[in-house]
């Protein structure tokens, strides 16, 4: 039976022998056989074609790693090389191929699901931390990048792909929204580079990311002392909430810090809280307010395990974090603040941003510095690293000041809690000594 049948053997450009055109598998590439002899040239031509046709469904790189060998080998290395692809023809030995991991098949959302919920943090602690904002990071997700790109696979994604997840923010977004949601997504491909090595190169140039405005920012809603005496009275809101919302503007703590401590982080004989997890890896404490000590001592359920959340749902279920806000402002409007007077909390334009429940923080912040509390005496509460990010505050405080918006009313006494407190005498001998905190008892 005749062979296969040689093509043509096209010269090489130096003069030192021939090149031949091998089909294997899927693949036709010219392979160099170093000989200015025609006859053995042909020979050595038909061999690389069986040999093609032998190794058709061997790993590609294999295939042509041999064909290339075999081109240039002599006599007896090229014998090995035809006896190794016999025994690969005839499987007589495994060829071991390095297994591709499955996250190279993950979508966007695949990978954006494995990030916030910390799950890479695990595989890879070295490289990933803990993500403190995954919260905010899954909503950017499932909001503005999912449904355009969610499904697909992260090695396919282009910049056109994410010139179009940018493109189609909404406008009336803040520039600094829209930024957060670019960093998100250039974080996002960029762990797809290294460790997770799914692509070589991100496909979200740094360009793409919204510029910073200087000056930019929004007016944020001025929530005053008189605010927070309607709101806690109004006994149309619960008095779970109304409890949140006293703590917030009287202990300067992020809501998220708030809604996560549990009773075993507050010392009520002590008058102290100890937050060790919050959002800028800093554990601090430091003393309550001892109002806030006795409506918390008053509130506190019989029975309450150290593991149990202080702020809770009525019906004992966790708050939702993203609703706080909404849950506020529905608040306010119970207590008749929409209506009467302070319809300024509810604007939302270009230029302002309506109330929110991290304004309860800031409202924390300035009216201290207004009743002549130290920055250090705030950043101890607040967690605030530096003066600058507690001088954003001065002017506001400065105007509580000149109008004499006073301070918090008694947390307990706000909240009709005010009675005979369950203290030890000891901790009350010690409280009364050390005065007040923030002016509030």
């Amino acid at each position: 039976m005749p062979g296969p049948e040689v093509p043509a053997l096209e010269p090489l450009a130096d003069g030192t022998g021939f090149r031949v055109r091998v089909r294997c598998g899927k693949a036709r590439n010219r392979y160099r056989i170093p000989s200015t002899d025609r006859d053995f040239a042909e020979r050595r031509a038909a061999v690389l074609i069986e040999l093609g046709i032998a190794l058709g469904k061997a790993p590609p790189d294999l295939a042509k790693s041999w064909l290339e060998q075999a081109g240039e080998a002599d006599g007896p290395g090229l014998k090995r090389i035809q006896a190794a692809v016999a025994k690969l023809a005839a499987s007589a030995v495994a060829v071991k191929r390095k297994e591709e991991s499955p996250r190279t098949a993950w979508t966007v959302q695949e990978l954006g699901e494995a990030w916030t919920q910390n799950k890479l943090a695990k595989a890879f602690p070295d490289q990933i931390h803990v993500r403190k904002s995954a919260d905010d990071d899954e909503i950017r997700l499932e909001k503005h990048v999912y449904p355009l790109v969610g499904s697909k696979r992260v090695k396919d994604l282009t910049v056109d792909d994410c010139e179009r997840v940018m493109r189609k923010l909404p406008a009336a977004l803040a520039i600094n929204t829209r930024r957060n949601v670019g960093l998100t997504l250039g974080r996002l491909l960029t762990l797809a580079v290294y460790p997770l090595k799914i692509i070589t190169v991100s496909p979200f140039p740094k360009g793409l990311l919204p510029r910073a405005k200087k000056g930019a920012g929004k007016a944020l809603a001025d929530y005053r002392p008189d605010d927070d005496a309607r709101l806690l009275a109004c006994t149309a809101v619960p008095l779970s909430y109304r409890l949140l919302w006293g703590f917030l503007a009287r202990e300067g703590m992020r809501s998220s810090e708030a809604i996560q401590l549990r009773w075993g982080d507050v010392d009520l004989d002590d008058g102290s809280v100890v937050l060790d997890e919050n959002k800028s890896d800093d554990p601090r404490s430091w003393a309550l307010d001892p109002a806030v000590v006795r409506a918390l001592d008053a509130f506190k359920p019989d029975g309450a395990e150290p593991s149990d959340r202080v702020f809770v749902e009525a019906n004992g279920g966790e708050h939702n974090r993203h609703a706080l806000a909404k849950t506020l402002r529905e608040h306010l409007k119970l207590a008749g603040l929409e209506e009467g007077g302070r319809a300024k909390l509810f604007e939302h334009s270009k230029t302002r941003l309506q109330v929110r429940a991290h304004d309860l923080r800031a409202a924390f912040v300035t009216t201290a510095l207004a009743n002549g509390k130290t920055e250090t005496w705030v950043a101890d509460r607040t967690g605030h690293k530096s003066h600058s990010m507690i001088k954003r505050y001065t002017r506001t405080a400065r105007t509580a000041g000149d109008l004499k918006r006073g301070n918090w009313t008694a947390l307990d006494v706000a909240l009709g809690l005010a009675k005979p407190s369950k203290l030890s005498q000891k901790a009350r001998r010690r409280r009364g000594s050390a005065g007040t905190a923030t002016g509030t008892e």
